[in-house]
C-alpha cells in the first residue's frame, strides 16, 4: 500500500460512519438534524444546495451558522475559515455548510460531519475533516445522506465527477443496509473499477489503470479532474477598498501584468463560463487584456449587491458547478 493511501485507511479509523442513503432526506429534515448538533459540518455537492440548507438553518434560529464555497473569494474564505476555527476551539456553536472545497488541505476538526453522497474519494476525505487530531474519547461520527431531489434535478456535478458518484452508488447497491467499509482498502479497488469502466475513454486510461492498481490516490487525483472547468475569473468587492484599489491599478495598467494577476488572486472568484446571454454578463465586466483588447477570462463585478461579504459570497450562482 502507498503512503497516500496509508493515510486515506488511517484518517477514517478515528471515525464510525453512518450510512443513510437508502431513502433521501429533505433539506428540512437536514436542517433540523443540524441545529440539534452545536458543532457539525455538512459538506454537499452544489452551491445550490448550500445556498438552500443555510437557508433553512437560518431559518430556525440556529447559532453559528457558516458557509464556504468557491462562492466566496480566498480572503473571504481565509477568514470564515479563521472564524470556524476559533469557534471550535472555544466550544461555540459552529455549524459549517461547506462544498468539496474544504476536503483538500484544509485544516477542520469537527466531532460530527455530514457528507452528501459523492465520490467514494470525497466521502473519505470528508471522513478527514472530523476528529481529525484524534481529541474526542469515543470515534467522531460522520453521516452519509442521499439528498432529495425533485423530478429532473441533479444531485451532482455533470461529467466525471457524476461517473464517480454513480460508482459509489453501485457499490452501495451491492453493499445493502450495512454500507460501505471504508478501511478496507478492497473497497477502494472496486470502487476505482467501476469508475474506471465508466470512464476508460478518457486518453489517460493507461495512466489511470496504473494507479488504480497502485492504490495511489495522489496519481489519480493529478491524472483526472472529477470537476472539467472553463472557468471565468471575477473581481469581487469583498474588501472594498482593496476591491477599488485593485480595479483602479488595472485601468491604469491597461492590462494585466503577471503581478497583477497574483495580487488580484485573493479577491476573484471563479465561476463556470455561464452560456451566451445569460444574465450574469449584465453584472461582469471585462478587464483590460492589453492592446485596446478585452480579456475573455478574467472580469470585474459591477454591481456590488451581487456579493454578500458576510455570508454567501457571489450571489449570481446560475448553472455555476465549481464547488
Amino acid at each position: 500500500m502507498v503512503p497516500a493511501a496509508a493515510g486515506l485507511f488511517g484518517r477514517v479509523r478515528r471515525v464510525h460512519f453512518v450510512w443513510r442513503t437508502e431513502r433521501p432526506t429533505g433539506w428540512g429534515e437536514l436542517a433540523r438534524e443540524l441545529a440539534e448538533r452545536p458543532q457539525v459540518l455538512c459538506i454537499v455537492n452544489l452551491k445550490r444546495h448550500a445556498r438552500e440548507l443555510v437557508a433553512r438553518l437560518s431559518g430556525l434560529g440556529a447559532e453559528g451558522v457558516l458557509h464556504v464555497s468557491t462562492n466566496l473569494c480566498p480572503a473571504h474564505r481565509q477568514k470564515v475559515l479563521a472564524e470556524v476555527r476559533r469557534r471550535l476551539e472555544n466550544g461555540e456553536p459552529c455549524r459549517l455548510v461547506a462544498t468539496q472545497c474544504v476536503e483538500a488541505g484544509v485544516d477542520l476538526d469537527f466531532p460530527v460531519a455530514y457528507r452528501a453522497l459523492a465520490p467514494l474519494e470525497a466521502i473519505a476525505q470528508a471522513a478527514g475533516r472530523c476528529n481529525r487530531n484524534g481529541r474526542l474519547a469515543e470515534l467522531g461520527e460522520v453521516v452519509v445522506f442521499r439528498p432529495a431531489a425533485e423530478e429532473g434535478e441533479l444531485l451532482y456535478p455533470p461529467g466525471e465527477y457524476c461517473k464517480a458518484a454513480s460508482a459509489t452508488e453501485a457499490l452501495l447497491t451491492a453493499a445493502g443496509p450495512a454500507g460501505l467499509d471504508l478501511e478496507d482498502p478492497e473497497t477502494f479497488r472496486r470502487y476505482f473499477r467501476a469508475f474506471y469502466e465508466l470512464s476508460k475513454c478518457t486518453e489517460n486510461w493507461q495512466k489511470l489503470h496504473e494507479a488504480l492498481q497502485a492504490l495511489d490516490f495522489e496519481a489519480l487525483a493529478r491524472e483526472y479532474r472529477l470537476i472539467e472547468q472553463d472557468a471565468i475569473n471575477v473581481l469581487v468587492p469583498y474588501d472594498i477598498g482593496e476591491f477599488e484599489r485593485l480595479r483602479g491599478e488595472v485601468a491604469a495598467r491597461g492590462w494585466l501584468t503577471a503581478e497583477l494577476r497574483r495580487r488580484l488572486q485573493p479577491h476573484v472568484v471563479s465561476l463556470y463560463r455561464p452560456k451566451q446571454g445569460k444574465d450574469v454578463w449584465q453584472v461582469l465586466e471585462p478587464l483590460p487584456a492589453g492592446r485596446g483588447e478585452a480579456s475573455e477570462e478574467w472580469f470585474v463585478l459591477v454591481r456590488p449587491e451581487a456579493y454578500d461579504p458576510e455570508l454567501l459570497g457571489f450571489l449570481e450562482l446560475e448553472a455555476s458547478w465549481i464547488a
